[in-house]
């Protein structure tokens, strides 16, 4: 196992703050809440105090520059946008996370490594705009 460079763990240490940020949403970012009203009804004892709709996910500056960046990504090479979002958004094993994508396992961590340069490429680049200034 090779030793990862610093910024190659900044790196991965913001997509999994962007990934755990993403997934804390009551809705899993697709707009349904994990439980319906009639159980939320039971479970508190028959009165609601807050809401029923979706809520919306907790402000996270760096969590959504990464939200953005994997949206540009998804614009340029989706393949490579679907992995990252399978890889950090899935608790499951790693080789179910590549059979899940559709790719096989080489297939699937080329397209995270990738993906992961891309990121880095791209935050790297802002980095070293903003120490010229």
């Amino acid at each position: 196992m090779r030793n990862k460079s610093k910024e190659d763990q900044y790196i991965e240490n913001r997509l999994i703050e962007w990934g755990e940020w993403f997934m804390k949403g009551c809705d899993s970012g697709i707009g349904f809440p994990r439980r319906n009203i009639l159980a939320r009804i039971r479970e508190e004892g028959g009165f609601l105090a807050a809401g029923t709709g979706a809520k919306s996910l907790p402000s996270n500056s760096s969590a959504e520059e990464v939200e953005n960046l994997v949206c540009e990504l998804s614009q340029q090479q989706p393949e490579r946008a679907n992995v990252l979002r399978i890889y950090y958004f899935n608790p499951i094993d790693p080789l179910s996370k590549a059979k899940h994508s559709g790719y096989s396992k080489s297939q699937f961590y080329a397209h995270l490594k990738f993906a992961h340069e891309w990121i880095k490429g791209y935050l790297s680049a802002k980095k070293k705009i903003f120490l010229k200034k």
